[in-house]
């Protein structure tokens, strides 16, 4: 067998004898042995064991002979042809790349949002430093088993709502993709007899309709606004989170956070739900918002910041380039709350003129930060860097005009002070903030704060000086009223913020500092910077929203909703029979005890809701209390003639 074999591979040519190679060096192919398949010589051949060969091994041995005679085959020019066509192959590529001029790459909208952090077990887990790979396997095969749960995971009870809201994509500007929310024909129905309920008055048999009708979204919210009126907010969370779970089942694939539209080089979310549709008489766009706000209003207050601040910046880009829901002056406590620093930043520095390409807003040449247009991202920025980076307070005294007046080059020149700075410039630009923040947080005006290297400075004598003495006069502008609105509303709800000892001993510093710049012969410097705040071009489109702002929105017992998405229905609320407040705990101390004797009087103590009346109000100008002035001395004359 042994000879056959080796005659069949051809005649021998006397070449240097090769030793036998058994097992797998038999199957080594004839290009590392340096000769032909012919130099194998029979007498070695047949000096093999004669053991029975696996018919598997042949195909495979003749296919490596084969490959390695059709290497040998090549030639030296036939190698050096094919190199030079890949050198040229290359010169075509390097040269196409050095012609082909690469634009600008379009960048993420600053509220772009991650799937990830709309889930509260996520937040509870990285709040609890828990890694649990067992949570992690279940929650993974629900959300399989539950694909559109990603807003809200229902419960293992909780049914499909295949025939209820279904979610449409419709013409749109021609800018962004718009959706609306239609009802189905059985959901028509239900709604149908859900108003005869409400309209009959009857509590029972509103609470055996909604037993029938556990996840119809307009009855959720009724009962909702039903216990939020009472202070219920536990029952509030549930009903909003069954709402959202049925709102949730009407979204197309198209409407996704991570699905992105490329608009003059800005990719916003593709998430535009307007908060009233182009058929009014089919108008389910507001129950399905109200839903999403009543949720992440619930989950801020049961400690889910991380969540509610994704919910927000989803609701910020539904209604985009409008915030008819006001969420531009909470979303940045969110922000702080779950310490979301680098979002915080990058809202304030891109919101302005990203926006305005939805706007169409060719007046804005060069980035706004909402710390110049807003004064609750002024003060959130600031405390923002300082929780990151803790300053020593003495190093407040180092802060000088120009760190104020450049913030952005203080960041980068001098980080140690950046933060102080960026306080006192909110300090500066809004110094309204003050009285109704230390107000809120029930301090004693009389005595400093607890701790402060400035023992000797109280409130009472901070808020006596410039800039905070004139601070209801400071907003020298068009949008005055609507900026010392939003600086209510900051001092309204700011105050889980500022109540610990060490930013209260931040803030006292601070504002000692810029009283003392306001002393120094850097008086005219720091007028130059609120000159030039003065003189930026804050969009009229950004605060014209915030004109009917009103403070019970930020109450903390039984918020009040904005006024579109308050209820059709009125609720009656507790409290409700209480007269409207007519005098202002900020008014001068002489005309709100004259006012008090009014028998409609009634005292706004939360000194928002009604404007304070000073002296200078009721004589307007200087030129005509010089002229009463003068009336008088004639006056006084002509009795001693």
């Amino acid at each position: 067998a042994g000879s056959d074999q080796a005659s069949s591979d051809g005649d021998s040519d006397g070449g240097a004898p090769v030793g036998p190679r058994y097992g797998f060096a038999a199957l080594e192919s004839d290009s590392s042995r340096g000769s032909s398949d012919n130099e194998i010589d029979p007498a070695q051949s047949s000096a093999r064991p004669k053991t029975r060969a696996r018919p598997v091994a042949l195909p495979k041995l003749k296919q490596q002979r084969a490959t390695g005679r059709r290497v040998r085959q090549l030639s030296g020019a036939e190698c050096a042809n094919q190199s030079s066509d890949e050198d040229r192959l290359l010169d075509v590529a390097n040269a196409t790349s050095q012609t082909h001029e690469v634009g600008p790459q379009p960048v993420r909208y600053c509220l772009a949002m991650d799937m990830q952090h709309f889930d509260t077990e996520n937040e509870r887990q990285r709040s609890a430093s828990r890694t649990s790979s067992r949570a992690r396997k279940n929650r993974q095969s629900n959300f399989v088993h539950k694909s559109r749960s990603w807003l809200v995971t229902g419960g293992d009870d909780w049914p499909f709502l295949r025939d209820a809201l279904k979610m449409k994509s419709v013409a749109s500007d021609g800018m962004r993709q718009t959706f609306e929310v239609h009802p189905t024909a059985d959901y028509k129905n239900v709604t149908a007899r859900f108003t005869e309920v409400v309209g009959s008055s009857n509590y029972a048999h509103l609470a055996e309709f909604s037993r029938r009708n556990p996840f119809h979204v307009e009855t959720l919210l009724h009962l909702a606004d039903i216990h939020m009126a009472h202070g219920d907010m536990d029952m509030v969370f549930e009903l909003a989170r069954k709402a959202v779970y049925a709102v949730q089942w009407s979204i197309c694939p198209q409407f996704s956070p991570t699905h992105l539209q490329d608009i003059a080089g800005v990719l916003f979310p593709s998430v535009m739900l307007p908060l009233h549709a182009f058929d009014s008489a089919e108008d389910h766009n507001v129950s399905c918002i109200k839903a999403l706000y009543m949720y992440m209003v619930c989950l801020y207050r049961r400690g889910f910041p991380r969540t509610s601040f994704e919910v927000g910046k989803l609701l910020l880009c539904m209604a985009a380039p409008e915030d008819p829901l006001h969420l531009l002056l909470t979303i940045d406590l969110y922000a702080l709350q779950s310490q979301q620093f680098q979002p915080l930043y990058d809202i304030c520095a891109n919101f302005v003129h990203q926006t305005a390409v939805l706007v169409g807003a060719g007046s804005v040449t060069e980035p706004i930060p909402l710390s110049e247009c807003l004064p609750n991202f002024a003060f959130s920025v600031a405390f923002a860097r300082f929780s990151e980076s803790k300053p020593p307070l003495q190093t407040v005294g180092d802060v000088g005009v120009a760190d104020i007046a450049n913030c952005d080059v203080c960041i980068m020149d001098r980080p140690a002070v950046a933060a102080h700075a960026s306080l006192m410039r909110a300090l500066l630009l809004f110094p309204a903030v003050l009285r109704p923040l230390l107000q809120r947080l029930d301090l004693t005006l009389d005595q400093a704060a607890p701790g402060s290297p400035c023992v000797g400075v109280t409130w009472a004598s901070l808020l006596q000086h410039p800039p905070f003495s004139d601070g209801s006069t400071a907003f020298v502008r068009a949008e005055a009223a609507v900026l010392s609105k939003c600086a209510d509303a900051y001092a309204f709800q700011a105050v889980d913020v500022w109540k610990d000892d060490e930013a209260l001993r931040w803030l006292h510093v601070s504002a000692c500092r810029l009283r003392d710049l306001f002393s120094s012969p850097e008086l005219s410097a720091i007028d130059d910077v609120r000159r030039q705040w003065h003189e930026v071009p804050i969009p009229g489109w950004l605060l014209s929203q915030y004109r009917d702002l009103i403070a019970d929105e930020f109450c903390s017992a039984a918020p009040v909703f904005p006024e579109p998405i308050q209820p059709i229905v009125p609720v009656a609320r507790a409290g409700q029979g209480a007269r409207n407040p007519t005098v202002s705990i900020h008014s001068h101390p002489a005309i709100a005890f004259l006012q008090s004797f009014m028998p409609w009087a009634v005292v706004d103590r939360s000194g928002l809701r009604v404007p304070p009346t000073l002296l200078r109000d009721l004589v307007p100008t200087r030129q005509k209390v010089s002229q009463v002035w003068q009336a008088l001395l004639r006056a006084m004359r002509e009795m001693e003639r």
